[in-house]
Parts: structure tokens; sequence; C-alpha cells
């Protein structure tokens, strides 16, 4: 049996997909304030699935 180990996932986020939502989110929110704002909106802005964008955020109030 071979007892070379498999590398642990990364549980890291991938910061260049989370920096193309936040660069989608802050044009969307500039142009149609936080109640014109749509999720589906942002994610299709950053190329991404509506799912991957709630992954990453819950809701459109960011805490951070």
């Amino acid at each position: 049996m071979d007892k070379r180990r498999l590398p642990k996932p990364s549980h890291a986020p991938d910061l260049s997909t989370e920096q193309k939502i936040l660069a989608a989110a802050r044009q969307e929110f500039s142009e149609r304030g936080m109640d014109g704002a749509r999720m589906q909106a942002i994610a299709n802005r950053a190329g991404v699935n509506k799912a991957l964008l709630h992954y990453y955020f819950r809701s459109k109030a960011v805490q951070r």
C-alpha cells in the first residue's frame, strides 16, 4: 500500500473571486443604490453564479 498522503484541501477563499465580487458590488451599488442593487446583477457582473456569490456574502449587508 502506498503511504503517500494527499495534500489537505485549502480552506482559504479564492481572493481573486472575492475581489471580482466586491468590484462588481461597488459598481452595482453606485449605480442603483442599496435598495436597487440585486444579488443576481452583482453575480452577473462578477462572472459567477448566484450560489457562489452567496458562499462569499450571505446578504447585501457586508460586515467586515
